[in-house]
């Protein structure tokens, strides 16, 4: 692949991808040119491959791998013209780079794109290897995907030859006098059941031929038969068949999931186990380790390498279920055959081995676990999650090397990460429509794949204290700040349940660590004040309203210190803060009617009558304004109106016997 196309394939995915790109050291040039398209987009580098991140449209896409052994192909410019067509990876990045297909993903839905282009590719793989015209494979292959047998996932393998005369390699457990064309999609889901690693439904693309293995290796030529894995529920791959001295080894091509394609080079990539390694361990990966775990992917019959910080502890602790050795560094050539037995590898991350043949053990939690894939794939899940959530974390990661090819490198950071903000999305929406029992369900489901998500404390909190769980809250609360203890609002949200719990002192330590956190949180003092007034502490609540006016005025907050000031008997600085209050709101009714009191205090009965007329044509229906005003009426000596507010009130609050009790005496004084 030319330099040109390379510069041109970055600068065009750029916008739209999250790129790993492992560059050789030998290839300085092409080194340079990716340095040249990525860093000056000011893109940094993350030990030896490099990274780009960037999403349109809240979606985006990954790629992976580019291993050492593709850089060389890209090299290359004659492979590449023929390797693109085995690659799905390679047939995005020409097809992305067209003229007119440049700007698709600022205007599509990139997954609908992708299945569009999945179709073109394996139809176009497909027919390579049929002299018939085959229409219908992708439509069929998609069905029996999504079949179940007697209630159980499809799993099985079809093997496509290129042409008549490949058949001579296929040594037949029954052959078939007529062939079972592909839309017959119910009787291939049925013979996928006595498909193994070694047995295959045998297909010249159009039909199957009938069951069998391969043979006569020696002969065969590279890429002259292409298999169909089935992994689960509308899971699949196509690999092609490749020769080595020890015999037919399956290379990825694509795996395609709900119709939608990964975009990966390989099955096993060597940038995604060195970064996976360098998060969790937070160093390069020895390459004793590297070269140990690439041999045991070869591993036909399937088998597991654990990798842990506490390898000897935990063969402690899994004595009973595996075999126990004295430490000991594995020879590369020894894998296959340490492998050959059930159950898992354990070693340090130094590459020392303490076990083998362990089985490891874990308790399933939550949405933990995946109902279409193997137990051993299950058994890693939940080993992982139970050393994640020791009181002490353990460090691990495990390599699990299933029986049907497939190839996962645990935790898997990019599909955790995925199936948590998926769920992260719920909780928010949930909340939004106040679905709060499902919000805290969805949140402990994510708290038991990652102990260490401090938005789902904080929406567990909140949905908590909307269902008047406080205490439950509170926990949840505390549980978010041992995440991030500088949110200032999980504070702000304890001090508010602490004060309906009747708990003031304890809340004014909380709005205090948010003070020491942003010396600028106006609602923090503004609650200190609240607090304040609460416990009689009038000239504190002042203290505290003043801080917060000082950093911006607010209509509450002045409204909330002039009646402050009123207690104490401040009227007059009282009745300014009520103007500074209406100034910001001049429809802000309870400020008439405080201000009002406070003017009748001073003596200014005229003046509170007004406010007391505004606050009763803002509040029609409220008794409080008739009441207020008709004390300001007696203070001017006007009974008459005095009784007629009176009234009025006792219209508006009928069950208070005490306007009865001042209209009598009021009516005597007019007598």
């Amino acid at each position: 692949m030319n330099n040109e196309i390379v510069e041109l394939a970055l600068a065009e995915l750029n916008p739209v991808i999250v790129c790993e790109i492992e560059v050789s050291k030998e290839n300085k040039n092409l080194q340079q040119i990716i340095n040249k398209s990525l860093f000056e987009s000011k893109v940094g580098s993350k030990s030896n491959f490099i990274s780009y991140e960037c999403k349109i449209n809240k979606k985006q896409i990954n790629i992976e791998g580019f291993s050492k052994g593709i850089i060389e192909l890209y090299k290359n410019d004659n492979d590449y013209e023929y390797d693109k067509r085995i690659s799905f990876l390679r047939y995005f990045l020409d097809l992305v780079c067209e003229e007119k297909e440049k700007k698709f993903f600022k205007n599509e839905n990139i997954d609908e794109k992708l299945r569009e282009y999945a179709k073109i590719f394996i139809l176009e793989l497909v027919n390579s290897y049929s002299t018939n015209k085959i229409k219908s494979f992708y439509k069929d292959i998609n069905i029996i995907a999504e079949l179940n047998y007697e209630k159980k996932h499809v799993n099985g393998k079809i093997l496509l030859l290129k042409d008549k005369k490949i058949e001579k390699h296929i040594e037949y457990m029954f052959k078939l006098p007529k062939g079972i064309k592909n839309t017959d999609v119910k009787m291939i889901r049925k013979l996928l059941e006595i498909t193994n690693n070694e047995n295959y439904l045998i297909s010249n693309g159009d039909e199957v031929l009938g069951i069998g293995r391969i043979t006569k290796i020696e002969s065969i030529k590279n890429r002259e038969m292409m298999v169909v894995t089935f992994i689960g529920k509308g899971h699949y791959k196509l690999s092609y068949i490749h020769v080595e001295a020890k015999g037919c080894v399956e290379k990825y091509i694509v795996s395609i999931k709900n119709g939608i394609p990964k975009l990966i080079e390989t099955d096993y990539s060597e940038v995604k186990l060195s970064n996976i390694y360098q998060d969790i361990f937070g160093e390069k990966i020895d390459s004793n380790i590297e070269k140990i775990i690439k041999k045991a992917t070869t591993q036909s019959k399937g088998t597991m390498i654990v990798l842990t910080d506490s390898a000897e502890s935990q063969m402690e602790e899994l004595s009973s279920y595996g075999m126990k050795i004295k430490k000991r560094k594995i020879q590369t050539e020894d894998i296959l055959n340490i492998t050959a037995i059930d159950g898992a590898i354990m070693l340090d991350d130094k590459g020392d081995c303490y076990g083998i043949g362990v089985i490891l053990d874990g308790i399933a939690k939550g949405a933990q676990g995946n109902p279409e894939r193997g137990a051993r794939y299950n058994s890693a899940i939940k080993y992982v999650a139970k050393c994640k959530n020791e009181e002490i974390e353990i460090k691990v990661m495990i390599i699990v090397v299933s029986e049907d090819g497939m190839i996962d490198i645990l935790p898997d950071r990019i599909e955790i990460e995925k199936d948590i903000n998926k769920r992260l999305l719920e909780c928010r929406q949930n909340f939004k429509i106040n679905e709060y029992r499902e919000v805290i369900e969805n949140c402990k489901n994510i708290l038991n794949i990652n102990n260490k998500i401090e938005e789902a404390y904080f929406y567990m909190a909140l949905s908590k204290d909307n269902l008047k769980d406080y205490q439950g809250a509170l926990l949840d609360y505390q549980g978010a700040l041992k995440l991030n203890s500088k949110n200032t609002s999980t504070y702000f949200n304890k001090g508010i349940i602490k004060i309906q719990l009747g708990h003031y002192l304890e809340a004014l330590l909380e709005f205090d660590e948010i003070i020491k956190l942003d010396p600028n949180d106006k609602g923090a003092y503004y609650s200190k004040g609240h607090v304040q007034s609460l416990l009689g502490n009038n000239e504190e609540a002042i203290l505290n309203y003043s801080e917060a006016l000082k950093l911006e005025k607010d209509k509450n907050i002045y409204y909330d210190r002039g009646f402050e000031k009123a207690i104490l008997g401040n009227n007059e600085e009282a009745i300014l803060d009520f103007n500074e209050a209406l100034k910001l709101d001049p429809n802000f009714s309870a400020v008439y009617n405080n201000r009002g009191n406070s003017k009748v205090a001073i003596g200014d009965g005229k003046g509170a009558i007004l406010d007391f007329n505004k606050y009763i044509k803002l509040n029609p229906k409220s008794f409080l304004g008739y009441l207020n005003r008709a004390f300001a009426k007696i203070e001017l000596i006007d009974y008459q109106g005095a009784i007629s507010d009176f009234t009025n009130a006792k219209r508006l609050d009928p069950n208070n016997d005490t306007y009865d009790e001042l209209i009598k005496e009021y009516n005597t004084k007019l007598n």
